[in-house]
């Protein structure tokens, strides 16, 4: 049986939604920091036989949970990697704070060695076509994985949901970044656009950590 979120939708269920709205059968996900694999097997479900998920999580506890998710339920659409993802390749030492979080660089309870990719790398030597969502939620890693993404993001021009963190490392770089980018429309995990980086940045100080999501305009 795999995570019973997945069938009742209380998981995060805003972000939820916009998984289900956006994604449709035969698309591309990229799913960066997948932990136990919610989101990329609910990805799995939608985008179906002709689709594909990949789903990069490094932290050894939640990557074989997540295979056992898979095997237990047959999902083979789903391209499960034991890899970080940043703005550069590279191996790096990483504590993990807890059993199912993604990584951080604070000492934890466990270290681990893990190797990392950048998007837009592990996309050209995969050979994989037409990227419609990425999907990065890496506790205060995800500007990395994004700008490591860049030609990603210009080529396919897929919807991005990212978690910003008000501790997130290079943070106003980060917003800048998100609002440099051409032809999107930067909205919250509620539905609301931002019409600014200064109402953003207003929401992180409130709230800590909030997921935006970046949809291409037509």
């Amino acid at each position: 049986m795999v995570e019973s979120g997945i069938y009742y939708d209380f998981y995060e269920p805003t972000i939820t939604r916009f998984f289900k709205k956006f994604l449709r059968p035969g698309d591309v996900v990229l799913d960066v920091g997948a932990n136990v694999g919610y989101y990329s097997l609910l990805s799995s479900r939608i985008v179906g036989d002709k689709g594909s998920v990949y789903s990069f999580e490094p932290m050894t506890s939640a990557n074989k949970r997540m295979q056992i998710n898979l095997l237990l339920n047959n999902f083979k659409n789903i391209n499960l990697e034991k890899l970080g993802v940043s703005d550069k390749p590279g191996t790096q030492k990483f504590y993990f704070q807890n059993q199912y979080s993604m990584f951080k660089s604070a000492k934890g309870p466990s270290e681990e060695k893990v190797k990392f990719v950048t998007l837009d790398e592990y996309v050209k030597k995969n050979k994989i076509k037409n990227v419609r969502l990425i999907k990065t939620d890496t506790d205060g890693f995800d500007a990395k994985v994004l700008l490591g993404a860049r030609e990603v993001i210009k080529k396919f021009h897929p919807y991005v949901i990212a978690e910003i963190g008000a501790d997130e490392e290079g943070l106003k770089d980060y917003v800048d970044f998100i609002f440099s980018l051409k032809g999107y429309s930067v909205c919250s995990d509620k539905g609301v656009f931002y019409k600014n980086k200064n109402i953003l940045f207003s929401e992180i100080a409130v709230r800590g950590i909030i997921n935006v999501v970046l949809i291409p305009k037509k």
